[in-house]
């Protein structure tokens, strides 16, 4: 990951770009240390905000229920089901955060160990070369231990990968500062230019 380059990226969005880049730093910046020192709080916070993209979804389409139920058209019944299932989500993560984040990474855990053994056996089985073979039973086994490490310990994963996020924000943001900076002193260094003035 080529974190100077983003940063870089971040500062180059207009030919102003410093006030840009401060702005994205001090924002960046304050996720990562967040991240990087609250892995609890930064989860939980995670969670009320999956809550409420959930009471919005659940919003659209018991909307969107109610305008089909008046019409008479299509058949409500999908949208209405969606509906009360994203409200299930939302009070599953409002009211049972623990429990919600469990389910959730017991579910990412599963997706991991079925996709890490289905690529172990599929490169098991394939006729490929063999260093082909082992590169995919060696990924795969890779996915399925990690799979099983998210199933069993769950808590302790979630909080190392938030401390990594944490960690790569805080460079970044730390790099946008410092590119924030350059880029003012620059632009202050820098010749004025002196265009559509007549002196008489």
């Amino acid at each position: 990951m080529d974190i100077s380059g983003m940063a870089a990226f971040f500062c180059t969005i207009s030919p102003r770009s410093w006030p840009y880049c401060l702005a994205a730093g001090i924002i960046v910046t304050f996720l990562g240390l967040l991240l990087l020192l609250e892995p609890g709080v930064s989860l939980r916070l995670a969670l009320y905000s999956l809550g409420a993209l959930a009471v919005v979804v659940a919003a659209i389409f018991l909307a969107i229920t109610a305008l089909l139920s008046r019409s008479g058209g299509l058949p409500f019944f999908l949208p209405l089901v969606i509906g009360v299932m994203m409200i299930g989500v939302a009070l599953a993560a409002f009211f049972w955060p623990g429990v919600f984040g469990g389910i959730l990474t017991t579910i990412a855990g599963a997706v991991l160990i079925v996709g890490g053994l289905g690529t172990a056996l599929s490169g098991l089985f394939s006729p490929s070369p063999a260093s082909r073979k082992v590169l995919f039973v060696l990924s795969g086994t890779i996915i399925l231990a990690f799979g099983l490490l998210v199933v069993l310990r769950s808590e302790l994963v979630a909080l190392v990968i938030t401390r990594i996020v944490g960690a790569i924000l805080l460079c970044l943001g730390l790099l946008l500062l410092a590119q924030a900076l350059y880029t003012w002193l620059a632009e202050r260094r820098a010749t004025p230019e002196w265009t559509g003035i007549t002196l008489r």
